[in-house]
């Protein structure tokens, strides 16, 4: 996904996107387009955006380093057995979406996940 424009999952933050760039005067809309805008579905969302998709095969850019090394770098400490059916036990995934570069300014979303309630 990286790279894509893809805004199903960061739906909710569309208002405070549309405030901000307003503000830096990056967009400037009418009441009645924003409110178009804010009204769209996730889906209608994801179908406006499909002919601005790239659907050429290309290799994704990566802000995380795989292996080893970082998991000698964080401290992990398991205090209690690892059971994935009680709720607390979380799987995080951090995603930077930086576009075609990884230069520069780029938004990052967290998302942690208790693996038993979901």
């Amino acid at each position: 996904m990286g790279g894509r424009l893809y805004l199903k999952r960061p739906h909710p933050l569309l208002p405070e996107w549309i405030r901000k760039l307003e503000e830096c005067g990056e967009i400037s809309l009418s009441r009645e387009q924003k409110a178009q805008i804010l009204s769209m579905s996730r889906a209608t969302i994801d179908q406006r955006l499909r002919p601005a998709r790239i659907t050429e095969k290309r290799r994704e850019l990566s802000t995380t380093k795989p292996g080893t090394l970082l998991k000698r770098q964080i401290p992990v400490r398991i205090y209690t057995p690892w059971d994935e059916q009680q709720p607390n036990f979380l799987e995080i995934d951090l995603v930077a979406h930086c576009g075609e570069t990884t230069t520069g300014n780029c938004l990052n979303t967290l998302t942690a996940t208790d693996l038993a309630t979901g």
